[in-house]
């Protein structure tokens, strides 16, 4: 997430915008958005259960991982 975000930055992007879609195979990631640092954008959850999310990416915090990037 953080080389996403550093490059979108580059590009001059402001916010990513996701959607969670449910579905018997994408459970896992179920808490993923929120993990990552994006907001839920939709109040009530619709019938279909797709949950939309926003992160600002000038409000985006690296965070630390155990993986070492070469040439930096």
């Amino acid at each position: 997430m953080n080389i996403a975000v550093e490059t979108a930055r580059r590009r001059g992007v402001r916010a990513f915008r996701a959607n969670y879609i449910p579905t018997k195979k994408n459970g896992v990631i179920r808490d993923l958005y929120p993990r990552l640092g994006f907001t839920r954008v939709n109040a009530e959850t619709p019938a279909d259960g797709t949950i939309q999310w926003h992160l600002n990416l000038a409000e985006y915090v690296a965070r630390k991982t155990p993986i070492d990037r070469l040439g930096k």
